[in-house]
């Protein structure tokens, strides 16, 4: 702690800051060759000031970050590595929580594995959907629609100058796929997991809404920091662990969950709509929110017909 204290000082923190209040670190995978990460520098400042409007002291140490579509030669042993990097960087750092920022698609699973792994109380914030665009009067769902148009491009379908019109065009904002890919499936498994707050998993990137979220997940962050205590957080590391012998069919009731927040289209602006399906009381899970979560299922109706 004398090391500890000594070292962060330059940084302006007294041994009073790191004694008495929570430390929370902001784990962010921000990076500029990863648009559907690009808002997530931004966010990180917004979860910072709520860190600090609740008494906590901010800590941001920055990840690799994972394009989807850019990495090679593919992203899955990627996500594994984030994962090693994201659980050795929680316990290797006095973290009383931390809060995860992520966005496209393996980001998600690595960030929520490793901290998972490490056993500190912790919030996923997501970069959010980025705003779908429109082509010859077709809604383009951003990943979906690159790799169809290139199929078409390849066969001779598909003009060279329509392709780069698609081109210029289909990636029109920051966030990740509009579609209900990966992506948008992994937000939606964070809320009904409980380590997103409810909902917040679809909203855009480009919505205010995402803004305000932040500020809530910083305040919410140190919460649960100044609640954990050493039986506290040894609880939930038992509660977050996978438990022996556990099976795939375990998981089962998640693509329920997932299938009952969307009909499949382009997530687009009904996303927070649709996250709020009784199905999800089926979920028995640790939530950043605990009880808070089932009053406002209980409460809500979806606002879309497509939803059944």
């Amino acid at each position: 702690m004398w090391a500890n204290g000594a070292t962060l000082a330059v940084s302006g923190r007294s041994r009073e800051d790191l004694m008495e209040r929570p430390v929370v670190g902001i784990l962010n995978t921000w990076s500029d060759i990863n648009p559907c990460n690009l808002n997530l520098r931004d966010l990180a400042q917004e979860v910072r000031t709520g860190i600090l409007e609740a008494g906590g002291v901010p800590f941001e140490a920055p990840l690799m970050s994972l394009s989807e579509n850019i990495i090679k030669p593919t992203s899955f042993p990627f996500r594994n590595l984030l994962s090693m990097e994201a659980e050795e960087c929680i316990r290797a750092y006095p973290f009383d929580a931390v809060v995860l920022l992520g966005g496209c698609d393996k980001t998600q699973p690595a960030l929520l594995m490793g901290a998972a792994s490490a056993g500190v109380p912790m919030i996923f914030l997501g970069s959010g959907p980025a705003t779908p665009r429109a082509m010859a009067g077709a809604s383009l769902g951003n990943a979906t629609s690159v790799w169809r148009a290139v199929d078409e491009l390849r066969s001779g379908k598909t003009p060279e100058g329509q392709f780069a019109a698609l081109e210029r065009n289909v990636m029109g904002a920051p966030g990740h796929c509009a579609e209900m890919g990966t992506a948008s499936s992994m937000a939606v498994v964070c809320e009904a997991l409980g380590v997103s707050l409810p909902g917040s998993s679809l909203i855009p990137a480009a919505d205010s809404r995402r803004t305000q979220v932040a500020l809530a997940v910083g305040r919410n962050s140190v919460r649960l920091a100044a609640t954990g205590g050493p039986a506290e957080l040894e609880r939930r590391r038992a509660a977050w662990r996978p438990p022996a012998g556990t099976h795939v069919r375990g998981y089962r009731s998640l693509q329920r969950v997932v299938d009952s927040l969307s009909d499949g289209g382009d997530v687009q602006f009904r996303a927070v709509d649709q996250a709020r399906q009784p199905e999800r009381r089926r979920i028995d899970a640790r939530r950043v929110v605990h009880d808070e979560l089932r009053s406002q299922i209980a409460k809500a109706r979806p606002q879309t017909e497509t939803v059944a």
